[in-house]
C-alpha cells in the first residue's frame, strides 16, 4: 500500500478523548522514603500564585481534586477551567506536576500554543526557594483515542486490529474455538521504542480493551516521553519555554504519522468525514 501524504489538519470525526501535555520536577526525598511520599517544597506558593496567573488566562474555575497535604507525588491538586467550558481545556498543577489537557476539539497548533501559556504560568508561580530550585526531569505528550464498536462492528481486539489498523495479529485458534469460548476476545497489546531524534526519548503505544459506558471499546493511547538530561535545561523561564516549544514539535512529529500510518484508510475516511 502506498504511504498516504501527512495532513495535520484536525479529523472532523477523530476518535480522540483527550490530549495531555505533562511536566514534571525534581521533588525532595531520600533513599529511605518511597517516591510516592516525596515532598514538594514549592506546592503551596505555587497553587496559590498559579490560580491568580490562571484566572488572567480565563481559566478562574477552580477545582480541588484533594488536599495539598494528603497528595501523593505527581498527582493533581488543582484543576483550572474556563466558565464556559466545564469539560476542556484544563490547565492542572499538583505536587511535581503540570499538565495541560485538551478533549475532542483539538486542533494540534492551538493546543500548543495552550500549553506554553501554561507553562510560563507555572514558571512564574513556582516560588524560588533557597537550596530547591525548579528542576524539570520529565516530559510528555499523551493521546488517548477510543474506538467504539460502531466503527467496524466490533471490538474484538484482535478482528479490529487486522481489519482497522496496519498491525497484523494471529493467535491460536484454541482460542478462537467458539466450542470453548464465547463474546469478543480482550486483551491488550502494548510497544516502546527509543527515539532517535532526541535523547532518552521514548515513543510507545498501548492498545487495549475497555469498557466506556458498559459497552466494550478498544482504547490506544499514544505517547512520547523525555527524561532526566533529555529535557531542556531550566536556565532562563524564555529558553526554557522556547527548549520545550522544539520538543513539543519532535514529539507531535512522532505522534500524528504514527496515526496516520496505523490506521488504515477505510478507517481513515471515517475520521475524516463531516
Amino acid at each position: 500500500m502506498a504511504k498516504r501524504a501527512i495532513a495535520h489538519h484536525r479529523l472532523p470525526r477523530a476518535p480522540l478523548v483527550e490530549v495531555v501535555f505533562e511536566l514534571r520536577w525534581k521533588l525532595k526525598g531520600s533513599p529511605a522514603v518511597p517516591p510516592p511520599l516525596y515532598m514538594d517544597p514549592g506546592l503551596l506558593p505555587l497553587i496559590y500564585d498559579f490560580s491568580k496567573h490562571a484566572a488572567k488566562l480565563g481559566f478562574d474555575v477552580r477545582q480541588e481534586m484533594m488536599p495539598p497535604d494528603q497528595t501523593a507525588a505527581y498527582s493533581i491538586v488543582h484543576r483550572y477551567r474556563t466558565k464556559d467550558a466545564p469539560d476542556f481545556p484544563l490547565l492542572q498543577v499538583g505536587p511535581g506536576i503540570f499538565a495541560a489537557n485538551q478533549g475532542p476539539l483539538y486542533e494540534w497548533h492551538e493546543f500548543k500554543s495552550f500549553g506554553l501559556e501554561g507553562l510560563k504560568a507555572l514558571l512564574a508561580s513556582y516560588p524560588k526557594l533557597p537550596g530547591f530550585p525548579l528542576e524539570p526531569t520529565h516530559l510528555e505528550l499523551r493521546y488517548l483515542d477510543i474506538f467504539d464498536h460502531s466503527l467496524l462492528d466490533t471490538a474484538d481486539i484482535v478482528a479490529f486490529l487486522n481489519r482497522g489498523t496496519t498491525l497484523r495479529v494471529d493467535i491460536p485458534a484454541f482460542v478462537q474455538d467458539p466450542k470453548r469460548f464465547s463474546g469478543e476476545l480482550g486483551g491488550r497489546f502494548i510497544v516502546g521504542r527509543a527515539a532517535q531524534a532526541w535523547k532518552r526519548s521514548n515513543f510507545s503505544l498501548d492498545f487495549a480493551s475497555v469498557t466506556v459506558k458498559e459497552q466494550q471499546a478498544l482504547r490506544l493511547e499514544t505517547k512520547v516521553v523525555t527524561i532526566e538530561d533529555g529535557v531542556p535545561r531550566l536556565g532562563t523561564p524564555s529558553q526554557f519555554v522556547s527548549g520545550v516549544a522544539k520538543w513539543l514539535e519532535f514529539a507531535h512529529g512522532l505522534t500524528s504519522p504514527f496515526f496516520r500510518e496505523f490506521v488504515r484508510e477505510e478507517l481513515m475516511r471515517q475520521f475524516e468525514a463531516n
